[in-house]
């Protein structure tokens, strides 16, 4: 069915009035209609407009989907979008800068070797050193390195999708879907095209599984991969488990890992380290415990759901942070600060002693052209490495509701209240802290990643401690 500007006007002017609203001109610029998922985006001029369509409490958007029979209607601003759309070409261009800086660092840092080394034992990816010194690229951007006598595959599957996915995310920026994008574009560039789930047979179970003829039609098209290297639980007699599928590893099952992602059990973190299995980049998750006052049960069951459902390697680090946590008690600083300080340099020495470069953190508010950058560190008396963050949720400018409606997939459950329990004691002792949790919150809100409603939401929830 067509959805013109003129019907959802004249029906939300009717049920305005109906409810007792003021009587205000709307200016809608653009109607999106899904048959398939019955949902409809009305995007309008401005947010006024926007605060119009939704109504006092949510009434008027709540009563136009029910007139409608709808099941869901997205109410956004273009003048929101234009801020938005900005941020992720910014990102862009920083991804863009980071494949550049890789390159040439693998080029830098290719040794030279002898042809024979490279290519005995029929290596899968037979690449040899060329008489300049230079790395030699396959189509994937794949290259051998021989490093200190070791042979590693140095391979940028994981940041060329998610240049890819940035791409489509700003050509569909009023209506892009993640799980949409990541089950039919995403895979399909390895070689498994996956239709819509209500029509394509081959899926099981609600659509979380793929018979196994589609994993033997890709073996087919894939020569020079040993397949005996794949761990059995991932084919079975009859299917592969789609929701722990690592595409990239049908690709390349010998590719070493490429990124480490902090991992704290909320839905920031979990969305990054989902998205970063997906996009390719063989993430190792790692989560700090400091024990339960700061990592309670709650998210020590999120993380292990996940990482059961995604199938990564994850690590628990046990770290002191009592000195953290005293200073908390006896009110002498807001807590996040110096806890995230701490884990960030704990996570960047693990990834460092892993011989990874990347690590990926669930940092909402570093958008644009912070969502990527360079750090140089210094371990104990090392010399001066240079490691890269990414910022994965701040890099695609997306917000808490979009977040949560994607992790809800994998089972991860949202954790109600602001922060841990460490800041939430520190709350009930020393009110002046809930200034710095406020300006956290407005930051976000101003950067879009909350909308106005669920920030004022969590401002409130701390007078009830």
């Amino acid at each position: 069915m067509k959805y013109s500007k003129s019907l959802l006007t004249n029906e939300i002017d009717r049920i305005r009035k109906e409810i007792g609203h003021d009587e205000v001109k709307i200016f809608i610029k653009q109607i999106l209609f899904d048959d398939n998922t019955n949902t409809i985006w009305i995007i309008t001029e401005d947010r006024g407009s926007k605060s119009a369509i939704i109504g006092k409490g949510g009434w008027v958007v709540g009563r136009l989907r029910e007139d409608l029979n709808i099941k869901k209607i997205h109410v956004e601003s273009h003048s929101d979008f234009i801020l938005k759309k900005y941020q992720i070409e910014l990102s862009l261009r920083k991804v863009d800068s980071f494949i550049k800086i890789m390159n040439i660092q693998i080029k830098k840092t290719l040794v030279k070797c002898d042809s024979e080394n490279l290519t005995n034992s029929n290596h899968n990816n037979k690449v040899e050193p060329n008489d300049n010194n230079e790395a030699k690229f396959d189509d994937d951007n794949n290259v051998l390195m021989k490093i200190d006598d070791t042979i590693v595959n140095k391979d940028l599957t994981g940041i060329l999708n998610l240049k890819k996915l940035l791409e489509s995310r700003i050509n569909q920026i009023y209506n892009f879907n993640m799980e949409k994008y990541l089950n039919k574009e995403l895979l399909s560039i390895h070689g498994i095209n996956i239709k819509d789930k209500n029509e394509n047979n081959n899926y099981e179970n609600n659509g979380n599984r793929l018979k196994k003829d589609n994993i033997n039609r890709y073996k087919e098209n894939t020569d020079g991969i040993n397949w005996n290297n794949i761990n059995e639980d991932r084919i079975n007699g009859n299917s592969v488990n789609c929701d722990s599928l690592n595409e990239h590893e049908l690709h390349n099952p010998e590719l070493k890992h490429q990124s480490v992602v902090a991992l704290s059990g909320g839905v920031d973190s979990s969305f990054s380290l989902i998205l970063a299995k997906y996009l390719g980049f063989t993430p190792i998750a790692v989560t700090i415990d400091p024990g339960t006052i700061i990592l309670p049960k709650v998210f020590k069951n999120n993380i292990d759901n996940l990482i059961k459902n995604l199938g990564v390697e994850h690590h628990y680090l046990k770290r002191d942070y009592s000195s953290i946590i005293e200073d908390s008690f006896n009110g002498k600083f807001h807590p996040c600060g110096r806890c995230s300080s701490m884990t960030g340099k704990n996570i960047f020495e693990f990834a460092y002693k892993k011989g990874v470069n990347l690590v990926i953190f669930g940092d909402l508010l570093s958008t644009g052209c912070q969502c990527l950058t360079e750090n140089k560190i210094r371990f104990n008396n090392s010399e001066e490495i240079t490691m890269f963050r990414l910022n994965l949720p701040a890099t695609l400018s997306i917000g808490k509701e979009e977040i949560r409606e994607f992790t809800s997939k994998f089972h991860v459950k949202k954790i109600k209240g602001f922060g841990c329990p460490l800041l939430h004691e520190a709350h009930k002792k020393y009110h002046h802290i809930k200034k710095f949790s406020i300006q956290r919150i407005l930051r976000e809100t101003r950067s879009g990643a909350l909308e106005p409603g669920e920030a004022l939401e969590q401002i409130w929830s701390f007078y009830k401690t």
